[in-house]
């Protein structure tokens, strides 16, 4: 499968890192477990919803090579997003639901359809009235914020490329992580406010992380990093903060 160069599922990192675009290029890492999990779930909620089935149907089965058996863990959280999206169509008749969609946004942040594309879990086209796009997380350790979420708006702007919306709205579901509502939505963006942040946010860092020595920046985000605990920014960081505590 080809990967993007600037992927949406990793711009929380290249626009802040623009570094690790090079640092990550042919990364080979293995899956790890928690990884394996979540892809079984994204695999679950897939099924599911293209053959309007419901979870508990698959509990127990493996429903592709290299994946874990459907759990009750996979099924519990499959059906909040499964449960979400049904409800928007039932008050939505005329709405597309598009399961695993490929956009492409490179034109939206001034690069091209190849070095810029991702996949989405959920798009609901409700066309013009607004479009949706819906994340579904299954992991419990780090708590994934719709709030400014980069990349469910590079989704939405791949989205655009095709047509205009009124709305563009994210929702991200995460419902086995403690102390938090399962599903979370953020506030729609009119054409202009999602453009404006392209233009803002997205389209100066482009260039910086496609050129040769982009610079590398050190912060939560380095966690996934391919280059995490080998990178000179990581250690630039760690001795500036052992000065400020010597001092």
């Amino acid at each position: 499968m080809k990967h993007a160069v600037l992927s949406a599922s990793a711009s929380h990192r290249w626009l802040v890192c623009p570094g690790s675009v090079a640092a990550n290029a042919g990364d080979k890492r293995e899956s790890s477990p928690a990884a394996v999990e979540g892809t079984s779930a994204h695999a679950l909620l897939e099924v599911c919803l293209r053959l309007d089935a419901e979870p508990e149907e698959f509990l127990g089965q493996v429903l592709d090579a290299g994946l874990m058996p459907v759990d009750d863990g996979m099924v519990d959280g499959v059906g909040y997003a499964l449960d979400y999206t049904r409800a928007y169509v039932g008050n939505n008749p005329g709405a597309r639901v598009l399961v695993e969609q490929r956009v492409h946004y490179g034109e939206q942040i001034g690069t091209t359809a190849q070095v810029a594309f991702g996949t989405s879990d959920i798009i609901i086209d409700n066309h013009p009235k607004e479009v949706v796009s819906l994340d579904y997380k299954h992991g419990i350790g780090i708590s994934v914020s719709v709030k400014d979420n980069s990349q469910l708006r590079l989704y939405l702007l791949g989205m655009r490329n095709e047509r205009r919306y009124q709305r563009y709205r994210a929702v991200v579901v995460q419902p086995r992580l403690p102390k938090r509502k399962p599903v979370q939505e953020a506030p729609g963006l009119t054409d202009k406010q999602l453009t404006d942040w392209a233009a803002k946010t997205v389209i100066p860092v482009v260039p910086v992380a496609l050129s040769k020595n982009a610079p590398r920046v050190a912060g939560a985000h380095c966690r996934f990093c391919a280059a995490d605990g080998n990178c000179t920014a990581q250690y630039d960081l760690v001795m500036r903060k052992a000065r400020e505590e010597f001092k």
